[in-house]
């Protein structure tokens, strides 16, 4: 049985379909353990250095309430979800009505293989989400442009090397 936490549309019997808008992929050089221990811990209270490391820097001030799994993101009068999947070793944010934001961790070798997937998660209205960001001219650039950043961030707080691979 679902509980009373989950989304309606959950709660309903149906999961939304989501529409993937953009992946990029980046290789960071150090192990899964490491790069997960960073991007995977999360929990109740105030975004910090060592907690939700992935949005620290965001907004000037953010909490997070909720957990394990699901918290609620609060900065700056704007919401949204974190999703955590440590078995799957998988990172989400979902915020406003269309954005959802993972980040996928996989073993490579020595190094870790991080796929950033952006997708219109809209459960309604979700033709106007192109007319409304007409129609993404430029958004995988932008998109691909902020996660080398986060890759960069990545390197620079476990001091190592990483790539964009695509």
């Amino acid at each position: 049985m679902v509980g009373t936490d989950a989304p309606l549309v959950v709660w309903l019997g149906y999961e939304p379909v989501r529409k993937l808008l953009v992946e990029a992929t980046g290789l960071v050089d150090a192990r899964i353990d490491r790069v997960a221990d960073l991007l995977l811990t999360v929990h109740a209270g105030d975004v910090a250095a060592d907690n939700a490391w992935l949005f620290q820097g965001l907004a000037a001030h953010a909490t997070l309430s909720g957990g394990p799994d699901r918290y609620t993101y609060q900065a700056d009068g704007h919401s949204g979800t974190i999703e955590l999947d440590h078995a799957q070793r998988m990172i989400a944010y979902q915020g406003g009505w269309w954005y959802r934001a993972e980040y996928a961790l996989a073993p490579a070798d020595a190094s870790t293989r991080i796929v950033h997937r952006v997708y219109n998660a809209a459960t309604r209205s979700r033709w106007a989400v192109p007319l409304v960001n007409r129609m993404f001219l430029g958004f995988p650039e932008k998109v691909r442009a902020r996660f080398s950043e986060t890759l960069s961030r990545i390197g620079a707080e476990l001091g190592c090397g990483w790539r964009l691979e695509s």
